[in-house]
C-alpha cells in the first residue's frame, strides 16, 4: 500500500530529521531551513512512501505575520501529494514548552488547509530522547491545556520519535502503523483540499510570477543602461578631461608668458585628470550601489507582494 502524508510544524521542530531518519539517509541538508516545499519517495519497511517537507513557521507569532508567499507555500505542498495525503504529520518537539501562542499558531496554519484537515492529523513528538524517565503522558499533561487541546483535537493521535536514535527501523515501523490506522479509521480515504483553496492559491502564484517576470525585464533593462554608462565613463575620462581643461586654457598674445601658462596648463590637466578619474570612481560606486539596492528590492517585493 501506497502512503503519503505532509510533513507540518513549527521552526526547529526537528521536520527535517524526522524525514532523514524515517528514510533512513539524509534525502535533505540537515543544517538548511526548508524555504520551500520538497516531495520525497522511497521504499521504507515495505511500503511505498511519499512525504512532503515544509516550510516552517515561528511558533509563538501568529498566522498575519506568517509572509503570505509561507502561506501559499503550504497550501501548495499538498498538492504535491497527488491525489491527497492520507496524513498530516504535525511535528513537535517534545523538548519545547507549547504556549497558548504555540497552540494558536499551529490552528492556524493548520487550517489554512480548511477545517476537515484535523481527522487526518497525527501529532508527532520530535525529540522523545529528552523525556529521560518520564512517559509521553506525563509529558504532555504537564503540556498544560494549549497542549492537551491540539491532541484531542486529533482525536487522541500522537507518537513519539527520535531522530538522533542509531536504530530507527523499530519506531519508523511503528510510525508507519499509525499513519495506517490514520487511514483506516477514515475509511481509507485522503485528504482532499478544498478546490477554492487551491484555485486562489494557484492564481496568487501566477499573480507574482508575471509581476517577478516585468520587474526582472525592467530590472535588466536598467542594468543595461547602467552597464553603458559605467562603460562610456571607464573609455572617454580624458575626453571629458580635456573639455573641462580647454574652457579655462587662458587666450594670450604676450609670447613671453606663452611657456609660463603652458607648465601650469599642463599642471591644472593633470590636477583635472586627477579629479575626473575620482569622480569616476565614485560614479562607478554609486551606480554599482543602485544596482545592489534594486536587486533588493526585488527580491524583497518577490517575497512580500501578493
Amino acid at each position: 500500500m501506497e502512503l503519503r502524508a505532509v510533513v507540518f510544524g513549527g521552526k526547529f521542530a526537528g521536520k527535517t530529521s524526522l524525514i532523514n531518519a524515517v528514510f533512513g539517509k539524509d534525502l535533505l541538508p540537515p543544517k538548511k531551513r526548508t524555504a520551500q516545499c520538497k516531495k520525497l519517495q522511497g521504499s521504507v519497511c515495505g511500503r511505498e512512501l511519499t512525504l512532503v517537507d515544509t516550510p516552517g513557521w515561528w511558533k509563538d507569532f501568529p498566522l498575519s505575520d506568517t509572509p503570505e508567499f509561507l502561506k501559499q507555500e503550504l497550501i501548495q505542498g499538498v498538492s504535491l501529494c497527488h491525489p491527497g495525503p492520507h496524513v498530516i504529520l504535525l511535528v513537535i518537539g517534545i523538548d519545547t514548552p507549547f504556549t497558548e501562542k504555540y497552540r494558536k499558531a499551529v490552528e492556524d496554519h493548520l487550517e489554512l488547509l480548511g477545517g476537515q484537515i484535523w481527522t487526518h492529523t497525527l501529532v508527532v513528538f520530535t525529540r522523545s530522547h529528552s523525556l529521560k524517565d518520564r512517559t509521553i503522558e506525563e509529558q504532555t499533561e504537564k503540556g498544560g491545556e494549549a497542549l492537551q487541546w491540539v491532541i484531542e483535537r486529533c482525536s487522541n493521535r500522537y507518537h513519539i520519535f527520535d531522530s538522533a536514535a542509531s536504530n530507527n527501523e523499530s519506531q519508523v515501523r511503528q510510525l508507519l502503523e499509525k499513519i495506517e490506522d490514520v487511514v483506516r479509521r477514515n475509511n481509507d480515504t485522503y485528504f482532499q483540499i478544498e478546490a477554492k483553496i487551491l484555485e486562489e492559491a494557484a492564481e496568487w502564484k501566477k499573480t507574482v510570477m508575471t509581476k517577478a517576470s516585468a520587474r526582472e525585464l525592467k530590472l535588466q533593462e536598467q542594468m543595461t543602461q547602467l552597464n553603458k554608462e559605467v562603460s562610456e565613463m571607464s573609455l572617454n575620462p580624458e575626453h571629458h578631461g580635456d573639455e573641462e581643461v580647454s574652457q579655462t586654457e587662458p587666450e594670450t598674445s604676450d609670447v613671453g608668458t606663452v611657456q609660463d601658462e603652458d607648465k601650469s596648463t599642463l599642471k591644472l590637466k593633470d590636477q583635472f585628470k586627477e579629479m575626473l578619474d575620482r569622480e569616476w570612481s565614485r560614479r562607478e560606486e554609486v551606480l554599482l550601489g543602485r544596482v545592489q539596492e534594486m536587486l533588493s528590492e526585488l527580491r524583497w517585493e518577490v517575497q512580500s507582494e501578493p
